[in-house]
């Protein structure tokens, strides 16, 4: 039996029109990924930004935005080298027992410590307190008020080294134009005192820089730098200058990724280390009977500050961020899990004096990037045999997380090309459905 030329035609025809159909659905797919990605950009953004969420999804966000930061961006060893943290903790430090919930004592704690830090030999570069300091949350008088002795100690400490305090920043919307939140009333440390934004909706893997916030205090818009960005530019005053890139990211208000060190790496020094020092002046009231306890535990706890073994020479040369820390309390979701909200602080500033951030690419050139990956992986999967196909996915997905964890590690480039892993993931289950369904009808022709 002959062919006809026109049957010849029409079956030369086929395999041209299924190729052009199969880049057609890839092209739809990978439009249909964009309106997916950017929506769910802007969700996950919304609930990063407001820390909630229905049950699970903000959960859900974290996971896959945190293991995507944490294979690009994570390294191995990244250890403290600038900052040294103090914690204020009752649950691992007998002296800070019972200051859980009585803003009193605890700022008779602080007010001890900032005392202790400036009459050490070996000083630190700067002092943060990563502590919101409202206003009336101690409302005694006289010449022993608390309040009144931390402002007045914390300026008379500024004179000698750099001391950086939170203020108080809440998401509530404004009315104003431009602002990004609103900073609610705070104490007044007075003009030697720098202040900084500690605590702001932000997603926990970014290093935030500051925002445009509506200051309740003065009832107008103004910039408000991050505590990390105060600390660094403390310590490096030329840190615009060596970094022109940080004040492009301020100005268009871009959050570059950071560097995230994991908590057992960060040096930690225990507050009673520091403040229980016999014969100091700080050293009289409920705090001899504190570090009392504390000598008790080391004593029958030998093992109790073998985790730490830092000491006060450790303070020398370093950022000391002193804040509160316990299970529970100030808690942010990383690509590293939980972390204490001082602890991010430490690696914030670690992050911007060792220059240890990703600039994020443009948007248009993260969609360029992912129909790239999306065209090699589409390409992977049109072999006929599946075998094949896998091998090449392989190799496409090895080549890909090379060049993203070497355009972040080596030339501070961060990635993403969320319409196109969208789009592949897409692609690869319809594949798989496809082949099992091939699969599945060779063995009921092979049964008939």
């Amino acid at each position: 039996m002959t062919t006809s030329p026109v049957e010849a035609d029409e079956a030369a025809e086929k395999p041209a029109t299924r190729t052009w159909l199969s880049i057609a659905k890839a092209l739809l797919l990978f439009a249909v990924s964009c309106l997916v990605t950017f929506q769910l950009e802007h969700y996950a953004e919304d609930v990063l930004r407001r820390g909630e969420g229905p049950a699970g999804v903000s959960q859900t966000v974290f996971g896959v935005s945190g293991a995507y930061t944490a294979l690009v961006t994570t390294p191995q060893y990244l250890v403290t080298r600038r900052t040294l943290l103090i914690p204020i903790d009752p649950a691992s430090d007998p002296t800070a027992a019972g200051l859980a919930g009585n803003i009193c004592e605890q700022r008779k704690y602080v007010t001890d410590m900032l005392r202790a830090l400036a009459a050490l030999d070996k000083k630190p570069l700067a002092i943060v307190l990563d502590k919101d300091f409202g206003v009336g949350a101690c409302s005694t008088y006289g010449p022993a008020d608390p309040t009144s002795k931390l402002i007045e100690t914390a300026a008379e400490v500024s004179k000698t080294i750099p001391v950086i305090v939170s203020v108080i920043a809440t998401g509530q919307k404004s009315n104003v134009e431009g602002a990004a939140g609103v900073i609610a009333p705070s104490l007044v440390f007075g003009p030697t005192v720098s202040e900084g934004i500690s605590h702001f909706p932000e997603d926990s893997n970014k290093l935030a820089l500051g925002w445009n916030m509506f200051d309740e205090k003065t009832n107008r818009l103004r910039w408000y730098s991050s505590v990390a960005l105060e600390a660094a530019a403390a310590v490096e005053n030329r840190i615009f200058q060596k970094n022109p890139s940080l004040k492009g990211l301020m100005e268009s208000g871009q959050s570059p990724y950071m560097n995230l060190i994991p908590p057992g790496r960060i040096d930690v020094l225990f507050a009673a280390e520091l403040i229980c020092q016999p014969g100091a002046s700080w050293f009289k009231g409920l705090l001899p009977e504190r570090c009392k306890r504390f000598e008790e535990v080391k004593r029958s706890n030998p093992a109790f500050t073998s985790d730490s073994p830092v000491t006060r020479d450790y303070i020398r040369g370093k950022v000391v961020v002193v804040g509160e820390r316990g299970l529970g309390f100030d808690r942010h979701n990383t690509a590293l899990g939980s972390i204490a909200g001082l602890e991010l602080q430490a690696m914030a500033i670690e992050a911007l004096l060792a220059e240890s951030y990703f600039m994020p690419v443009p948007y248009w050139l993260n969609l360029i990037l992912g129909f790239l990956l999306f065209a090699l992986v589409h390409w992977s999967l049109m072999h006929p045999k599946s075998l094949i196909c896998i091998v090449r996915l392989l190799v496409v997905l090895a080549a890909f997380t090379i060049i993203v964890g070497v355009a972040a590690r080596v030339f501070h480039i961060y990635i993403t090309p969320a319409a196109g892993l969208l789009a592949m993931v897409l692609k690869l289950v319809g594949w798989v459905g496809e082949r099992l369904g091939k699969l599945g009808e060779s063995h009921a022709t092979v049964e008939a």
